[in-house]
Parts: structure tokens; sequence; C-alpha cells
């Protein structure tokens, strides 16, 4: 994941999608290459392309108190009936015939089809050789195959899907529905469109994985410093709960969060390319936090493994389910969040070396959308506030005059953050209009800015590996950062509440209440 599983030792070949069209530096993307229809490949010939029966959805995790079985959901995606009797269900790559769809079947065109348990794995106390359920405590995958779809006896792979740990009850599914990647929904919607999907709480909120070179403040700091360096992955808490992280981990670069880190609620870390507790990166730290300005209070951790591509990958945010009573020792991996990126549109370019960074201006949005990210000006630790838009910091009479400049009504299209579009639905209408007003801060004067640092360890215990450590910036009037110890403490992000003068300030309501006001105002427009 992301390239086609089915092509890595399952049968199937990888193709070029459009061999004619695809330039030999874009070769490296995934989403030019496709796994073949034909097991074995099509060498010599043109492949048959993706068929337009899919898996959308499917139930892998059923333990009591679930009622319902393991389900696998297909949906014709086409325009024409389809007749997929005769066709397969599998668990297994080494036995792609295990459940056969009774003849006849016919799949109209959008129409879902729903198999579960009854009859794929009918008599579980004593199954048969070729029954089989899916697991979702370790993942497993799902092979719908026709074994006669190039002529008699030339298999195709007509789809397949791959996943890993899941939560009891909680089904996976497409999103866009019927043609997006496999991702948790909010609900089940087995033999429906399937709903939105399921997201974190807590959840990548921006990544720089091309930051550019450092400023020369920074290589006063440490001469050394390279772009890898300044290289950082923010996590962001939107539960009302703080959140243990012991046993977390983000697949892609291979990091396992130290056990006894948490993050309060609302509250937001950074996870860096090197360890920021280490001696001998002391003047590297004083070099990232010079360069970015980082906010007192912010929680920093590393190293993660390697380097964060500068083309694309896929990074997940992944927390520990409860292990398998047989197997104690085990941990699940389950789904919290992720981000597929690009530095190709319609993700944001200008993110890929110009000293911009990925934010996330839909918290609450899928990570792996483009349209929910935006590229701007790195702000490690202070997430973006809902409306404002040129991200400076704040909610004032510019975000709302962009929001009005750009008011197309519901219905419109092609509009993005920076324009007013606040819930990423492609238009600028009055529900952007009405967030900007109940987030309205006013100006901000003050930047929070902070150039050096005292290190204080969180007083991590347990069985954290002592490269894999935390610690929280304070200001400080010596111009080199020292290590002191300390109990584990996580803060909210430096200006995380509202200021003076701003909708939130305890006492002042005078603003909120004229804001509101005038809501009537911006539905006439």
């Amino acid at each position: 994941d992301p390239w086609a599983e089915r092509a890595d030792g399952n049968g199937a070949s990888l193709e070029l999608i459009d061999p004619a069209a695809t330039s030999t530096d874009l070769l490296n993307k995934h989403y030019h290459w496709r796994g073949s229809t034909e097991l074995g490949g099509s060498p010599g010939n043109a492949g048959q392309g993706p068929q337009s029966v899919v898996i959308n959805e499917l139930l892998a995790h059923t333990d009591p108190p679930v009622a319902q079985s393991d389900s696998i959901e297909l949906l014709n995606t086409g325009s024409t009936p389809i007749d997929i009797g005769g066709w397969y269900l599998s668990d297994s790559a080494n036995n792609l015939l295990k459940y056969s769809i009774a003849a006849n079947t016919l799949l109209g065109p959008g129409e879902y089809l729903v198999f579960d348990e009854d009859d794929f794995n009918p008599t579980p106390l004593t199954p048969g050789l070729n029954d089989f359920s899916l697991s979702g405590t370790r993942g497993d995958d799902v092979y719908l195959v026709d074994p006669n779809g190039g002529g008699t006896g030339v298999m195709w792979i007509i789809d397949d899907v791959h996943f890993g740990s899941t939560v009891n009850g909680e089904s996976l599914g497409r999103v866009p529905n019927g043609q997006g990647r496999l991702t948790p929904l909010k609900s089940k919607t087995l033999g429906a469109v399937n709903s939105s999907p399921r997201i974190g709480p807590v959840v990548i909120s921006e990544l720089n994985y091309n930051p550019g070179s450092p400023t020369s403040a920074a290589l006063a700091s440490e001469p050394t410093l390279t772009d890898n360096d300044l290289e950082f992955i923010e996590i962001n808490n939107l539960s009302s709960a703080s959140v243990d992280l012991t046993d977390w981990r983000i697949a892609g670069v291979d990091f396992d969060f130290p056990a006894g880190t948490t993050i309060g609620s609302a509250g937001v870390l950074l996870v860096l390319s090197f360890d920021p507790t280490a001696a001998a990166n002391a003047n590297r730290l004083t070099a990232l936090v010079t360069h970015y300005g980082i906010s007192t209070g912010v929680t920093l951790i590393g190293p993660y493994q390697g380097q964060l591509s500068n083309s694309e990958e896929l990074i997940r945010l992944q927390r520990p389910g409860t292990p398998p009573a047989d197997e104690p020792g085990f941990i699940p991996r389950l789904s919290e969040d992720g981000v597929l990126y690009d530095d190709l549109t319609p993700w944001p370019t200008a993110a890929d070396g110009t000293g911009q960074s990925l934010h996330r201006t839909q918290l609450k949005g899928s990570g792996y959308v483009a349209s929910n990210w935006s590229s701007r000006a790195p702000s490690p630790g202070q997430s973006v506030r809902l409306g404002d838009t040129d991200f400076d910091g704040d909610v004032d009479t510019s975000d709302l005059t962009t929001a009005i400049m750009n008011f197309t009504g519901a219905g419109g299209q092609g509009k993005t953050w920076s324009q007013g579009d606040l819930d990423g639905d492609g238009d600028v209408d009055t529900s952007d209009l009405t967030v900007a007003i109940i987030n309205f801060t006013g100006a901000r004067a003050d930047s929070g800015a902070a150039a050096s640092a005292i290190i204080q360890l969180d007083g991590v215990t347990g069985n954290a590996s002592p490269a894999r450590s935390s610690l929280q910036v304070s200001s400080s009037d010596d111009d080199r950062p020292t290590a002191v110890a300390a109990p584990a403490v996580h803060f909210p992000p430096s200006g995380s509440g509202k200021r003076a003068g701003g909708i939130g300030q305890p006492g002042n309501t005078q603003l909120l209440d004229q804001a509101l006001a005038n809501e009537n105002h911006w539905n006439r427009i």
C-alpha cells in the first residue's frame, strides 16, 4: 500500500496505466500503475484494466456483543448489469477459489450485494475446506475473482482489498463510495452508500516533508544543519480528554511513541527526524527552534526512522487495540488517521522545497483528500484556526472579507480554504461565513515566537527506548538549550486560547452578539 498488492507475489503483474502519456519522471508515482486484471499479467498485450464490480465495504471484527457476522459488500459501479454467478470470494492468494457465488447472480448498475458468514462460513464450529472468516485482529485480504474471465480456465482478478487490524464492530469502506481508499467508516452501511470516514480523534495536522534550506540564523546555531533535520510531523488531539500514546506508532516512518507519552485535550506535539534530548543534538535543537520560532509549551519527540519522501508517501497514525486472549503479547494496530501526500497537483505543490509545509485545514476531514490540505509557512505546534484563511494565526476582518469576496452560495465549485471554503465542500456559502464569524478573534499583535529554550525531559518511564524521548520547550534568557529533568508534563500549544478582544474571552460577549446578529446579513448576500 499504496502500490497494488495483487502484484506483490500474489499472481498479478504491475502495468502502466497510460504508457503514451506518462513521462519517465512520473514512473515512480503509484497512481500511474495498477495491478493487472489477468492472473500472470498480459506480456506483449494491453491489459484489460479495472472491472466495474468492486469490493466496496467489509466488516471483519465481529466479536460479542456485535450481532452481525463478518460481511463483504460488492458494488457494481458500471452502467450495465453484470452476471457474477460463478465468481469467487476468498481471503487467500494461495487459494482464490473458496466461496462460489451462485449461478445467474445479476448485479445491476449501482446495485449492492452483501455476503456474510452464512454464505462463506456457514458451519464455523466445523468449517469446510474452503470456508473462511475474516481476521479483524490481525488484518486480512479479500479477493474477488472470475475463474473464466479471459476464457475457459483463464482467471481474472476482479478486485482485491487488504487491511490491518480493525475496531470491533467498525466496518471499512471505500471513500469516495465505489472508488476511493478503504478507510474506517463512521457507521456501517452494508448494502447502501458508504458513510463518511471516521477521523481520529487524534490526527496528523501538519507535515513538512521537504522543508527547503535552513535560515542563516539556524545555521549560526548548527552549521551542519540540513533540510532533513527540519522535517516534522505534527499530531493534534481533537478530543476533550488527554490521550495516552503508549504503544501508538506512526507507520511509514517507523516511529513508536515512548511509553508514558501523553497528549492533552486540544494538545499538539511534534515528531522529529532526530532525537531532541540527545546531548549531541543540542545545537541542532536550538537551530530547529530558531528556524521555526517554536512556541513555549510544545512537546517534541523523536527520532523517526529515515526521512520523509520528497515525492510521495503514505503516513499512518495507529493506536493499539486489545490483544487477543490467546496471544496477550500481540498488539493490534488500529487505524487512527493517515495521509498519502504527493508533490504534484491536486496536492499543494508549494510545500515541496519552497519553505512551506502542508497544513490540514479540515482537521475532521479525511487526511487522504488533497483539498483538506493547504500549503503555507510552517507553524509547528500551532494548529490552523477555523476561519483563518490567510494563516496569520487569527480570524479577523481580512478573513471575513476574503470569504465575502469569494461568496458563491451553496453548490459553487472550485473554491479553496484560502478563498473562504472552510468546510471543504468546494463552495463559499453561509455555512462558511458562519464558521468564520463564530471563530472571530480580531487581529492579534503578538508573534509568540521563542528563539531559545530550556529542555525539560518528560520523565518517560517503562520500556521506552532511550533513543525515543520527548521534551517540552520553555522560554529562557540563556542562549543555549539545557536539559533539566522534570515530571511528564504536556501543555496545550501557546496561543491556543482566544486573545483579548476576541470571541471566547471570558466576559466579552459584545463582539459575539454583534457578529451573530449580523448572520442574517450573510444569508442575504
